[in-house]
């Protein structure tokens, strides 16, 4: 594989190199050695709205991949709860 190149598909490390996925950011991370570099980079290619919209969606899927590595899914009402006694603990 040329190191000029970014695998459009495939995998990276486990996540899909289709646009939105994550595994481009991954190698672009890996070529630049800096995520605020990619990220920048990224933002040029793509602009803000849609580099925007990506991380977004790359945030919560790592939230997601994170819960079930704990062992926790934690559903909104439970974080409510959460909520409500942290709350109660403060006053």
């Amino acid at each position: 594989m040329d190191m000029n190149t970014i695998k459009k598909t495939g995998s990276t490390n486990g996540q899909p190199n289709k646009l939105g996925g994550g595994g481009r950011f991954k190698q672009a991370v890996a070529k630049t050695g800096s995520p605020a570099l990619a990220a920048f980079i990224g933002r040029k290619m793509y602009g803000k709205k849609k580099m925007t919209k990506m991380a977004v969606a790359g945030k919560k899927t790592a939230n997601k991949d994170n819960e079930m590595d704990n062992g926790v899914a934690e559903s909104p009402a439970h974080e409510k709860a959460e909520s409500k006694k942290k709350e109660a603990s403060e006053n």
